[in-house]
């Protein structure tokens, strides 16, 4: 008899448990669909920034991707500008929209330095 009721009880909480991990990532999984729109939302405030930016040494400048980070839970802007000042130099940048904070910033004359920029997205979507 003692053996059932542990039986019973410990199929009873492993039952218990799956289900409430189940229920928190299904929570995860929606508060952060949530919190990805939320940040979509931002597209045209950021493109009109981008717009209005202007400098004598820029060339082209590009939003590469806007998205959210769950990493740092806030909304990120990714993008490139190439600059010229003696010589043509690409730069890699992340920045939170919200702050303004730089992220990431990767200055550069060679193109294979893109695979760092797109490797620090990853990380900071957690792919």
């Amino acid at each position: 008899m003692k053996t059932y009721l542990a039986l019973s009880l410990l199929t009873s909480l492993l039952f218990t448990s799956c289900s409430v991990d189940w229920n928190w990532e299904k929570q995860t999984k929606d508060d952060l669909f949530k919190k990805k729109q939320e940040c979509a939302k931002n597209i045209s405030q950021v493109e009109k920034e981008f717009s209005e930016w202007k400098s004598n040494y820029t060339e082209w400048h590009k939003l590469y991707e806007l998205f959210y980070s769950p990493k740092l839970n806030t909304c990120l802007k990714a993008y490139t500008l190439i600059w010229w000042l003696t010589e043509r130099v690409t730069v890699y940048a992340i920045d939170d929209i919200f702050s303004k904070e730089n992220i990431f910033q990767k200055s550069t004359w060679e193109v294979s330095d893109f695979e760092v920029f797109e490797n620090k997205i990853k990380e900071l979507k957690w792919e």
